[in-house]
């Protein structure tokens, strides 16, 4: 008996939690794709800390390079900061928590770092993201409809920062391209050039018609179609 093709994932069907315009060009190997609205972490009452309110005086920058520990190991973040610092923006950083924020080093006063926050209550105060091109996070970005800088690194990064770029909702750096100058200029440019923000939100248009999970959930006994058996030989 051969093997189930693609490990038997694709014989149910397939929650798709990508909006219609950024779903690459190779689709899952199935026709029962349904959507599902992606989720923003934590709530939009969340409390956040004390400094939060202090913000807003000035642009407001996110950075996260996601939870894996191979992607936002400490040295990671800093050419980033180098470049972020350059602008006169505030930046909140979350190091995911296998990290200390003390591994930073010094900040200066405009740069606030965690371990995690609460996005769903964060990004509403925030004017744009630069990430690593995780899925959860990039999302989350769009469902605010915030422009990105994208700093992918591996896994399904790459294809979700071409995506990101292809639509006009950010721009993407390859690994060799992460500098000091460039993370400034191409902060810089979603900051100041309304087009990104424009893409941005019709993305998160598109994310805000999309099913909610709920919605999904009631319909998963319509969803749920009988295995289909693997090939024999």
């Amino acid at each position: 008996m051969a093997p189930d093709e693609h490990a038997g994932i694709y014989r149910g069907g397939y929650l798709d939690p990508l909006p219609a315009s950024l779903r690459p060009a190779v689709a899952p190997p199935t026709d029962r794709v349904r959507p599902i609205r992606p989720h923003l972490p934590g709530n939009l009452e969340d409390q956040l800390p004390q400094w939060a309110a202090r913000l807003g005086s000035r642009p407001v920058v996110y950075l996260s390079l996601g939870t894996v520990p191979i992607f936002n190991r400490p040295e990671m973040f800093l050419p980033v900061l180098d470049g972020l610092t350059d602008l006169d923006v505030d930046v909140v950083v979350t190091v995911g928590h296998n990290n200390d924020p003390a591994a930073l080093g010094a900040v200066p006063s405009g740069v606030h770092v965690e371990r995690w926050l609460s996005l769903a209550a964060l990004l509403p105060r925030c004017d744009a993201v630069v990430c690593h091109g995780g899925a959860g996070t990039t999302l989350a970005a769009l469902s605010a409809g915030l422009p990105l800088v994208l700093l992918p690194r591996g896994a399904d990064q790459f294809p979700t920062a071409a995506g990101v770029h292809s639509v006009g909702a950010g721009l993407a750096l390859r690994p060799d391209q992460v500098t000091p100058a460039a993370i400034r200029d191409s902060v810089h440019a979603v900051l100041t050039d309304s087009a990104y923000r424009r893409s941005a939100a019709g993305v998160q248009s598109e994310i805000r018609a999309m099913p909610t999970a709920d919605e999904v959930a009631r319909d998963l006994p319509e969803l749920a179609i009988t295995e289909i058996p693997p090939t024999a030989h």
